[in-house]
């Protein structure tokens, strides 16, 4: 589930006692006596409904005083210059809206008047005027005592899009928002200043003074990525999966251009697992075959499109972006003005303007079907897709939308249309904004001299920047004598040693990566290469003694004529294809897979706290190739329906507005892992966990902000046998016996309610303690999260599941060298229960052994066995015993690294659960996480 969370935050600065403001950070300027009687203001309302913002700010405006109020987006005095204030003295005193942002309150220019001005208690600000926020005001003509004053309730109001909010500038055409990004979070935040203004003295010039107050706005986009279903339509391939990631994405791929709110990045990996007892069928993914069935069938929710598929070889880029492919092999239908800037030879792959007279695009002379765009290659070469761009220069932007592709393999002549399998010309969809590269793939390469491209539709004009992808089709063949050249299939060196993988780095560590070295054909396969100008073609070997061989790939040529025969294009796939582990499953092929593309969420008829559904099936096909020995240049595609691996996904986008007083901290489980922390196991498929395996349970909390000042401490931990309590207090109504508390701090407090209005208080000394203790628990600040490593004991013979139950306490930052005032409203709102549920099913003792409840251990029943941690099975003893001293080492480790799972040195806590830092005094109130952990028996 990927759950988006955007939420709106009202944080109010403190007033200080000398003022009556509601609130803010309070300005005095000259007498201070002249704001001794002010009036209040705060905002009343913000909500959203139905993708409408509305926003309600009340003023007090106080009676027979001098004075008018300014909301804006930007500080009063943002220019330190008293002639650019939004309230001025010049020309005997103005209220200049061009000093104003945007979304202010100063509609209008308006000048000073002693007598009816906009001082006065009779002015009437008549919004909009020239700005694009508040669009109502309302006056009430009641007045209300408050003390030795009366004030008049006034009303600025905003009712339209969020987009609208979006847009508010500065006077100097600057956003007001401020974003931040994490790998969980999008957050935006914007300062709105209220301003009190009062004139100065009783001269017809009179100089303005002003207390200044603020509110901050934060919208917070919370992503949690989550699959609900892995499945496949065979038992031939069995999907496992690893992760959802949801990330932003930002309009012209740039993030000056602001965050684009209805389109996510979704990256989704999984392995599969391809049956056979000699290991020599793989699964190769078939290209464009991924789709997206929204849940929703009424919503708009569709792939935008897709940045990444695990690659197939032969989609290089050709050479058009970094200039291998030069000007005169460029060619195109017309250019605008009959101008060289404008010609095909700009339309390369993340060209820049210079300036307006040197496009960094190809622009067509007219937008309309008879353009195109085209590329010699000279030579005959597999092309597999196309990247797309568009172009913008300041204010000028232009794309195109949906585009169809015609290849030919002579110089000159008629072109051939792309087709899909049906016989069908293929229309490709295109870009969506000026910047961001929009990736397409053909369902099948084709060999192709000449390609060019046809735009079919467009935005503003017809405007195109591209990359080909691609491979060469001579393969086996090379021109230079040393081999350099060489992309063919020999993985076996002269001396018969099987080739180690580039990406590998067992047997041998080397610096060759494909990262580094792409362009000498070095990828994530064990093909001979020469990327270091030696004297042929060679490669690492899976022989640890022989390090490196020489490998025969034949003399050098004159040229290279393609063998079209000999390079049927699926051939490219099963190359290419993610290698597979053999020693993960037993006679299994695991393969790992990682998809990204781009999903158009609908959010327009977004309401506060009422998410928008974009749950959806994924769908991937993947083909059955037989490589015998595993030699990837000898497979073939097998005559047998495709394995259908279907995906459900929940992305949800949730619009939440929160005011200061409905905010408060909450705790979530971030991630589930064993020994692999990049996996999440909460989906794993056929996951069990042992007796004795380890687990590690990572937790974060919210709202964001507190992290600055906050951190979560583990105050207990406690598992207990039995689903049953995955709701309420958890494992702490479970009885006795079927409970361990592996962990209490001596700070437990927790509160258990028994009734309406009864209830017991809690603390360490109340929970009975066990042998079992936590290996570790501790917060990691480079993270931000919480970490608690477990090893599970026997609490039952048979497989049956646990319910684990955390209480955590907010506190004071350790690492913090000052100590910030914490807001009181958050402090009085941190003690609500926060439950996340979530199953694992522990296996229990193996069928030769009986259980030990007192010691909760398994006891192997025949004498020389006892129970291993390491394959969770009876096992022969072993009485040698390495003393740690004497253990020997790894050193494959960098230098420096830590032991540290989550990469810091802060303080943490032993694994007997007494504590090894020192704990904060700074104590806010106790929350309460409990998780509910759960697997499939396999």
């Amino acid at each position: 589930m990927s759950v988006s969370g955007l939420c709106c935050l009202l944080e109010l600065g403190l007033a200080t006692p000398s003022a009556r403001a509601a609130f803010g950070d309070v300005n005095l300027h000259e007498k201070d006596d002249l704001f001794e009687k002010m009036g209040q203001a705060r905002v009343e309302k913000f909500e959203i409904e139905n993708g409408q913002v509305s926003l309600d700010v009340l003023l007090e405006n106080t009676q027979g005083q001098n004075e008018v109020w300014v909301l804006d987006f930007q500080n009063f005095d943002h220019s330190n210059n008293k002639s650019l204030q939004p309230v001025v003295r010049t020309d005997g005193g103005k209220l200049v809206a061009e000093h104003a942002g945007t979304c202010s309150s100063v509609f209008t220019t308006v000048p000073y008047h002693s007598a009816n001005g906009f001082y006065n208690d009779g002015f009437i600000p008549v919004p909009p005027g020239n700005k694009s926020l508040f669009n109502t005001f309302q006056s009430n003509a009641t007045l209300i005592q408050k003390g030795d004053m009366q004030v008049r309730e006034d009303r600025l109001q905003f009712d339209g899009s969020i987009d609208t909010m979006f847009d508010c500038k500065t006077s100097d055409d600057m956003t007001v928002w401020q974003k931040k990004v994490t790998p969980e979070t999008i957050e935006f935040n914007t300062t709105l200043y209220i301003t009190n203004v009062r004139p100065q003295g009783t001269s017809s010039n009179p100089e303005p003074a002003y207390v200044q107050s603020y509110a901050i706005l934060y919208w917070r986009l919370l992503r949690v990525a989550l699959s609900r279903f892995l499945i496949s339509s065979t038992e031939r391939l069995r999907p496992i999966f690893e992760y959802a990631i949801v990330r932003p994405v930002y309009l012209n791929d740039d993030e000056q251009y602001g965050f684009d709110r209805e389109r996510a990045e979704v990256e989704i990996a999984f392995r599969t697992l391809t049956n056979h007892p000699n290991g020599s069928l793989i699964s190769v993914y078939r290209v464009n075959s991924l789709t997206y069935d929204p849940a929703d069938l009424l919503g708009n929710n569709k792939i935008g499109h897709i940045r990444m598929i695990p690659t197939r070889g032969c989609d290089l880029p050709l050479g058009v972006e970094d200039g291998t492919i030069v000007d005169n092999q460029m060619t195109s239908s017309s250019f605008w003005l009959n101008s060289a800037e404008y010609s095909a030879s700009k339309g390369r792959l993340n060209a820049q303007p210079i300036d307006a007279f040197s496009a960094g695009a190809w622009l067509a002379a007219d937008a309309d079907l008879n353009q195109w765009i085209q590329v010699d290659l000279l030579t005959l070469k597999w092309v597999s897709g196309v990247l797309t761009q568009g172009y913008i220069l300041e204010e000028i932007v232009m794309w195109v939308t949906r585009y169809s592709v015609s290849y030919s393999t002579e110089a000159a002549g008629g072109l051939t249309t792309l087709v899909n399998g049906s016989g069908v010309p293929v229309i490709f969809e295109g870009n969506f904004d000026s910047r961001t590269i929009v990736s397409n793939h053909f369902d099948e390469p084709v060999l192709a001299r000449r390609i060019r491209i046809l735009p079919q539709e467009w935005a503003d004009g017809i405007a195109m920047g591209i990359e080909l992808l691609g491979c060469d089709a001579h393969t086996e063949c090379h021109t230079d004598a040393n081999g350099t050249d060489y992309r063919g299939t020999v993985s076996v060196t002269e001396s018969g040693e099987t080739c180690q993988r580039w990406s590998a780095q067992e047997h041998h560590t080397h610096s060759f990566t494909p990262e580094d070295y792409a362009d000498y054909g070095i990828g994530d396969h064990n093909f001979c290469r020469n990327p270091n100008n030696s004297t042929q073609p060679w490669c690492y070997t899976l022989d640890p003694n022989v390090p490196t061989g020489f490998c025969d790939v034949g003399a050098a040529q004159a040229s290279c004529t393609p063998n079209v025969a000999a390079n049927e294009p699926s051939q490219f796939y099963a190359n290419y294809a993610p290698y597979c582990n053999f020693t993960e499953w037993e006679n299994y092929c695991t393969q790992r897979w990682v998809f990204t593309l781009v999903l158009e969420v609908d959010i327009t008829g977004a309401t506060n706290r009422m998410p928008i559904d974009a749950t959806g099936e994924f769908t991937f096909e993947f083909d059955t190739y037989d490589c015998p020995n595993n030699d990837r240049s000898n497979c073939r595609r097998l005559e047998i329906p495709e394995a259908i691996v279907s995906h459900e996904i929940t992305l949800q986008t949730t619009v939440e507005v929160v005011d200061d007083t409905k905010d408060s901290p909450r705790i979530y489980l971030k991630k589930v892992h064993a020994s692999d922390p990049s996996i999440d196991i909460r989906d794993a498929f056929n996951l069990v966990f042992l007796i004795l395996s380890r687990l590690s349970v990572d937790t974060h909390f919210f709202p964001l902000f507190l992290r600055d000042k906050l951190e979560t401490e583990l105050t207990l931990f406690v598992v207990c046998v039995g689903k049953e309590y995955n709701s309420g207090d958890g494992c702490l109504t479970a009885p006795p016996e079927s409970t361990y508390t592996a962990y209490v701090s001596p700070n437990f407090y927790y509160r258990l309610y028994t009734g309406p209005s009864q209830y017991t208080d809690l603390y360490a000394d109340d929970i009975a303690t066990s042998p079992q203790t936590l290996d570790s628990h501790t917060y990691i600040h480079a993270s931000e999260i919480h970490r608690t490593v477990f090893t599970n004991k026997a609490l039952s013979a048979t497989s049956r599941e646990y319910t684990i139950s955390s209480v955590f306490r907010l506190v004071e930052r350790t690492a913090r060298r000052k100590r910030d005032i914490l807001r009181r409203d958050v402090e009085d709102k941190i003690d609500e229960p926060i439950i996340v549920h979530q199953t694992f099913l522990f296996k229990g003792c193996p069928l030769n052994s009986v259980h030990d409840p007192q010691n909760r251990a398994c006891i192997c029943n025949d004498e020389g066995e006892e129970y291993s941690s390491e394959t969770f099975e009876c096992v022969q003893s072993n009485p040698r015993i390495l003393n740690e001293e004497t253990r020997p080492v790894d050193n494959a480790g960098s230098p420096g690294e830590s032991s540290d799972p989550g990469g810091n040195s802060d303080s943490g806590h032993d694994g007997n659960g007494s504590m090894s830092l020192h704990l904060p005094t700074f104590v806010l109130q106790a929350l309460i996480c409990i998780f509910i952990l759960r697997s499939v028996l396999i």
